[in-house]
């Protein structure tokens, strides 16, 4: 079980030190956590995903990369002075050696957490545009991934171009803000995966219905395969690059 561990420091990275209730509540939701952070371990932790939706008729792909220690943020869950290994590890036992710090939002969050893996699933939603969110302006996202059924919302936010970044996981089950936002049906879920100087699309969800027809499939994975392919020419410019580099300190050395 979780425990409450007092502390003098009362707030930590825009959290508070939770209350010994505040900690009660959370191991209500104690197996739940666990279940989802060995999900998350698994299959989302320092992978790229790649999102297939489509948006005014056209093809759009959204890539998102699932830092390890970006997942305690999204159950709204802190630990002090601890690694990204150490929080991992911690939510997973449901155990704490150091103060648990939370959110005014965690116990929300923690609500709709075991909806996580649904984001994995090629009936989920894409929105591409949320400018006229205000939520979504406060906390600087400007993508999301919405679960088919309404209740999770995955904000995103690009911290490389063409890449992004779960910033936050927000519980919209009676949040009315993002109902009238325009949203993409994706299309396939692909896993990035390299292979020395190549990147290799692994298909893990398909949208059958969406898809439709044969031409559309096909559509879709050329588009894919050409993605796919730039994106392994990208790749080796960086190993290139890489080695010039490593042969010129080699010779500074030499001297």
């Amino acid at each position: 079980m979780f425990q409450y561990i007092d502390t003098n420091m009362r707030t930590f990275k825009n959290k508070y030190l939770a209350s010994k209730d505040k900690i009660q509540k959370i191991n209500g939701f104690k197996d739940k956590i666990s279940r989802v952070t060995k999900y998350y371990e698994e299959n989302l932790s320092n992978q790229v995903i790649d999102y297939v939706y489509k948006q005014d008729n056209c093809l759009k792909l959204l890539s998102v990369r699932y830092k390890k220690e970006r997942f305690p943020h999204l159950t709204g869950i802190d630990f002090s002075n601890s690694k990204a290994d150490e929080k991992i590890e911690m939510l997973k036992n449901g155990k704490n050696t150091k103060p648990i710090y939370i959110e005014n939002a965690t116990i929300k969050k923690l609500e709709v957490l075991d909806s996580l893996p649904k984001v994995l699933q090629a009936d989920s939603k894409v929105l591409a545009d949320l400018r006229e969110v205000k939520q979504a302006q406060r906390i600087g996202v400007n993508r999301a991934i919405k679960t088919k059924e309404n209740d999770l919302l995955l904000a995103l936010y690009d911290f490389q171009p063409e890449i992004f970044e779960p910033k936050s996981l927000l519980n919209i089950k009676e949040a009315k803000q993002y109902d009238n936002i325009p949203e993409n049906t994706v299309l396939a879920i692909f896993k990035e995966s390299k292979d020395k100087n190549a990147i290799h699309m692994e298909p893990i969800s398909l949208n059958t219905k969406a898809l439709g027809s044969i031409e559309n499939s096909t559509k879709m994975l050329i588009a894919v395969g050409m993605y796919a392919k730039e994106q392994s020419n990208l790749l080796e410019k960086q190993q290139i690059k890489k080695r010039k580099i490593a042969k010129l300190r080699q010779r500074g050395m030499e001297r």
